[in-house]
């Protein structure tokens, strides 16, 4: 199967990080709509709205180059990502390479001018550096502020993102193995172990 096991975000492992807290449930229409609401304007809610709709992992969408995404068909390569090694962080091949389509909508919002650059870069920032600055200063503070609004007093970390992605796919009627294969799994049951708050959400839909 394939797994992301050893990507070690923040420096701790993610089968670590599973083991230590409950995985996140996926965020509500509304809930997304608010975190959203309370976000600098474009290009931090562009880039929030990437993270929900590709179902990337953070260190994976802060990897891509503007040519890795094809703006015709909206098929986007997932093939690098960040790793935290130490002090350090490491560009290098991801375990789980694969390629996703993109919604349309989505592509003609992004600039994909194929020069090889940055897919991601704001205020002078890209790759690791823009992914602490989104954690710490864009997600964290929009989520608190609607925390006992529409949270019921739960602060998600972005990686509820990806389990939202899930959500909205199977909502939607697309199979269980074609969900799995977009976040990165080699299979549905690997995917549905890792993350059970989904199949319990999405029970009628499938």
């Amino acid at each position: 199967m394939i797994t992301m096991e050893h990507n070690n975000i923040g420096g701790v492992p993610a089968a670590a990080r599973r083991g230590a807290r409950r995985a996140p449930t996926p965020l509500r229409r509304a809930q997304y709509a608010a975190i959203i609401e309370r976000m600098p304007a474009h290009p931090w809610r562009l880039l929030t709205d990437y993270l929900a709709l590709s179902g990337e992992r953070l260190s994976e969408a802060f990897a891509h180059a503007d040519t890795d995404i094809d703006p015709g068909s909206g098929a986007c390569e997932v093939a690098r990502y960040w790793r935290r090694l130490g002090d350090r962080w490491v560009l290098v091949d991801s375990p789980a390479p694969r390629r996703i389509w993109l919604p349309e909508g989505l592509v003609a919002r992004l600039e994909l001018a194929g020069t090889g650059e940055e897919l991601f870069r704001i205020d002078g920032a890209s790759g690791p550096g823009l992914l602490r600055r989104y954690v710490r200063r864009v997600w964290t503070p929009a989520v608190a502020a609607v925390s006992d609004e529409v949270l019921g007093g739960a602060r998600p970390g972005v990686e509820v993102l990806r389990v939202t992605c899930a959500q909205w796919m199977a909502e939607a009627g697309v199979p269980w193995p074609v969900i799995a294969a977009r976040l990165g799994f080699g299979n549905a049951a690997g995917f549905l172990r890792a993350h059970p708050q989904v199949l319990a959400t999405a029970a009628g839909e499938q």
